[in-house]
């Protein structure tokens, strides 16, 4: 098991900077022309939200010493929120109104009209004046008349510590420093020690606020209650703990290092990123670990991947967040919503989740929704399809429905959530996304966008999502009949998409697929590429033309059964390639390896195999790992001087007819760290000589003979085994 405790930053002023930027909008403004307010309440209202927002970095600094200050900040919060409110209030009416003015389809029901109208307070319109305005800018005023009661001092143009000026953090604290926030350390607590922890490797508790709210010494005194903890047996809770100060340049390397450190490894400056890794996952092997990692601002996934990689047994955990603003709808607790709530995870069964809904308190102002399927139900009784009353969330911003296997449809009238910027479908079947997808031009996240046949949004509506970054997956590209539509997609005008995923369901030799995907060229900025089922012989155009992707690390070609071969000078297509993944591409038969910069190259199930004598494998001399599989000709491997002396992993995986390795092979690996082999059924021994003596890591799995003869003590195989540290033979 490991807890880990993520402390991260999120700046309440910068809710002021939008509010203020909110209400000198037009939209806002042309509300009150049009019910004829007095503008002047305004321009109060945006002055003392200014002024308030100048009191905020100090408050922040003494609202843990000072519990007054720290009520003040929470009537602050929900001032803001309440003047939110009443800007959503105005957007939502004045979108009402618009999708009244437009004529309805037959498909967006009667449901979702008179769901809209259970929403809207005020049903006339725009000629009430919502009363919640009335109560905002005295509840904002006195707050500021609250500055000399409590000692709140201006501090704007505080020049801000540079990260190298900041005085870094530890686990050591003075608890006598410390005011209140027992149910805030004890639910910290709670999430880190839960009934069933043995249960779980891997649990994530982020504490998140605006600066200056504690989280820092929240997690200091976490630290010292656990340290004060046994079990029933006199054992300390955790076996190792570590806290590293990160800050905000995040330099993984130094903050794994710093880890490794204080788990037992203090000597580790001179070591590689692979020998910092493989010592700080025999370090954590089998122990019990609490890390905290203290002022993190990094969300770089991939530095995150790395950092995790020595946790290889530890899948994450849940982060957990609390508070009214968040609501977790489950079972019949439905009806403690709060008014003040945003954020709504909600376990959902298919003929209850309309229920949900009306038992909320005031769904128009949700800005996030994560569905969730009930894990005590049969798949039989899961999500399918989610109502069209859905749509009549307007504010709505985030909606998550990862994991919602059988959900195959979404509704009709899914265009109208304009103001959505996260959609994250991610292990859904749906069959075809709904039609109008191209209305919800904010969207950000888009995980998944599968085409139906001659119905939904086809592939154009991609065309009008500009500012799509991250992942996208485009499923049932097959049924593209028209290539001139796939250009309209507009994939090269995605600067921040990262990973691209193209998926055809049928297996013919096409040309059409051929014509859509020269259609499909991504932004140069693309990092990943995965291309599964292309029926086309040849690479698109845009990998050797004039304008490829040439910032592409990752390209991964799975079940293309027509492709025939790589374009030419690959090497200067695309020279940042590091990682190459080919599987289920019979009829590649060769491609240009020389001139790459490869770091992971993987093949499996193709014939371009029984050639690789000709790869020039040596050539790749930044090659750390590579991995073959289900190629049935293969009775030895590897080959003499087949791989570089770079190599660091080798998978060896389902050859069936694999009957020995190749010790003139491996001889010269004097890198190799790991060695994995894989369903090797007829493999009989192991080399004569021995394994290279670099090895630390040695897995051996559904490899029968070669079980019996590593046996321990006396299989036949045991002595060149036996001193390697990590072994795994099943």
């Amino acid at each position: 098991m490991m807890a880990l405790a993520l402390i991260g930053e999120s700046l309440l002023s910068a809710v002021i900077e939008v509010l203020v930027d909110r209400i000198a909008s037009s939209e806002v403004k042309d509300f009150f022309k049009r019910q004829k307010l007095d503008d002047g309440q305004l321009r109060k209202l945006e002055s003392t939200m200014r002024s308030v927002g100048k009191l905020l970095n100090d408050a922040e600094e003494k609202h843990i010493t000072h519990p007054a200050v720290k009520g003040w900040l929470e009537d602050l919060k929900d001032a803001l929120y309440q003047a939110d409110d009443f800007l959503d209030e105005i957007a939502y009416k004045a979108l009402q109104l618009k999708f009244e003015a437009e004529p309805q389809s037959e498909t967006f029901s009667d449901q979702v009209r008179s769901f809209l109208i259970s929403l809207i307070p005020c049903k006339k319109g725009m000629g009430e004046m919502p009363p919640k305005f009335e109560n905002i800018l005295p509840m904002l005023q006195d707050l500021l008349q609250q500055q000399g009661v409590l000692g709140l001092v201006d501090s704007v143009g505080r020049r801000p510590l540079l990260p190298s000026q900041r005085i870094p953090t530890t686990s050591l604290v003075e608890e006598s420093d410390f005011v209140g926030r027992k149910e805030d350390w004890e639910n910290i607590m709670a999430l880190l020690l839960p009934d069933d922890a043995e249960g779980r490797q891997l649990d994530v508790v982020p504490i998140v606020g605006m600066a200056g709210m504690g989280k820092t010494t929240l997690a200091q005194l976490v630290c010292r209650k656990i340290e004060l903890l046994e079990d029933r047996n006199g054992t300390k809770l955790f076996d190792l703990k570590a806290w590293v100060y990160v800050s905000e340049e995040f330099n993984i390397l130094k903050v794994t290092r710093d880890i490794l450190k204080q788990v037992g490894l203090p000597k580790c400056d001179k070591m590689t990123e692979n020998q910092i890794h493989s010592e700080l996952e025999k370090k954590l092997r089998g122990n019990r670990v609490l890390v905290v990692l203290d002022d993190v601002w990094s969300e770089d996934q991939a530095a995150w991947d790395f950092l995790l990689k020595p946790f290889m047994s530890v899948r994450k955990g849940t982060a957990f967040t609390s508070g009214e603003f968040c609501f977790r709808l489950e079972g019949n607790g439905s009806s403690n919503t709060s008014q003040r709530t945003r954020h709504l995870s909600c376990i959902v069964k298919e003929h209850d989740i309309s229920q949900k809904f009306e038992a909320f308190c005031n769904p128009r102002l949700l800005r996030t929704l994560i569905l969730s399927k009930d894990k005590s139900i049969s798949a039989e009784t899961d999500l399918t399809k989610l109502p069209e009353s859905i749509c009549g969330l307007y504010n709505l911003q985030t909606l998550i429905l990862i994991w919602c296997f059988r959900l195959y449809k979404l509704p009709a009238g899914m265009g109208r959530l304009i103001n959505l910027r996260h959609l994250d479908i991610t292990g859904t079947r749906l069959l075809e996304m709904p039609p109008q997808m191209g209305k919800l031009a904010k969207l950000r996240t888009l995980t998944s966008f599968s085409l139906g046949n001659q119905s939904g949004s086809s592939i154009k509506e991609l065309g009008q999502l500009q500012h799509l970054c991250g992942e996208l997956c485009i499923r049932n590209l097959q049924n593209v009949v028209d290539a001139q539509e796939a250009s309209e997609a507009d994939l090269k005008g995605k600067a921040d998409l990262e990973s691209l995923e193209l998926l055809w369901e049928d297996e013919t030799n096409n040309s059409l697929h051929e014509r859509v995907l020269d259609q499909l060229q991504p932004h140069v900025n693309l990092k990943i590429l995965r291309l599964e089922g292309y029926g086309g012989t040849r690479f698109p155009v845009w990998i050797g033309g004039s304008n490829p992707p040439s910032n592409l690390r990752e390209l991964d070609l799975h079940r293309c059964l027509n492709l025939e071969s790589f374009p030419e000078r690959m090497h200067s297509s695309l020279p940042s390639l590091v990682k190459l993944s080919l599987s289920n591409c019979p009829e590649l038969h060769s491609f240009p390896i020389r001139g790459l910069k490869l770091k992971a190259f993987s093949v499996t199930n193709c014939k371009l195999v029984r050639n690789r004598k000709q790869w020039d494998l040596q050539s790749l001399h930044s090659l750390l790992s590579f991995t073959i599989a289900m190629c049935d000709e293969v009775e030895s491997f590897p080959e003499e001087m087949l791989l570089p002396s770079s190599l660091t992993t080798l998978e060896i995986r389902h050859l069936s007819n694999l009957k020995s390795l190749d010790h003139k092979g491996l001889q010269h690996l004097t890198s190799l760290r790991e060695l994995q082999i894989w369903h090797c059924p007829n493999l009989q021994s192991l080399p004569e000589e021995g394994l290279p003596s670099s090895l630390s890591s040695l897995f051996i799995f559904k490899c029968n003979l070669l079980k019996e003869r590593c046996k321990r003590p006396n299989g036949e195989d045991w002595l060149k085994v036996s001193h390697i540290p990590y072994l795994y033979i099943s």
